[in-house]
């Protein structure tokens, strides 16, 4: 399911953006101005955000809940200060594409989308833990030290 959602994104901003169907227009949700110059800000940071990820994980990246082969723990980048980084940047994401469409099904397929990513963390967690034991209960524990410093 994960690697159709940028399908169903690309899909729905080019017929909110360019074609502007006739669906879209009972949709919509009357926000004020501001709260979408919010969603256009949250997208600004979200797209530096996605290339660092992506440069920190590189290779490890894959939408499925797997690990590759010598898979490794990483915790350079925002990975070091963000104990979630993709998913955070995703919801941020999230977040902008709702904001700037003021689309209720955009902000229902999004808070879907949210759900699914709470009920995927633990499940991820699990096989971190499962696959690398002490060392990733180790970078968890310090990922919370150096938090709590902050």
């Amino acid at each position: 399911m994960w690697s159709l959602l940028p399908i169903f994104w690309f899909s729905f901003l080019l017929s909110f953006g360019v074609f502007y169907l006739e669906f879209n227009s009972k949709l919509l949700i009357p926000l004020q101005f501001c709260l979408r110059w919010v969603g256009v800000c949250f997208g600004i940071v979200s797209i530096p955000l996605l290339v660092w990820i992506h440069h920190s994980i590189c290779k490890y990246w894959i939408t499925s809940l797997d690990l590759r082969r010598y898979h490794r723990i990483v915790t350079d980048g925002p990975y070091r200060w963000i104990r979630h980084p993709m998913y955070s940047q995703t919801i941020t994401l999230l977040t902008s594409i709702s904001l700037i469409s003021a689309n209720l099904l955009m902000m229902l397929v999004s808070f879907i989308v949210f759900i699914l990513i709470l009920h995927r963390i633990p499940r991820e967690e699990k096989m971190m833990i499962k696959q690398f034991g002490n060392d990733y209960l180790y970078y968890e524990e310090n990922w919370k030290i150096i938090t709590s410093l902050q």
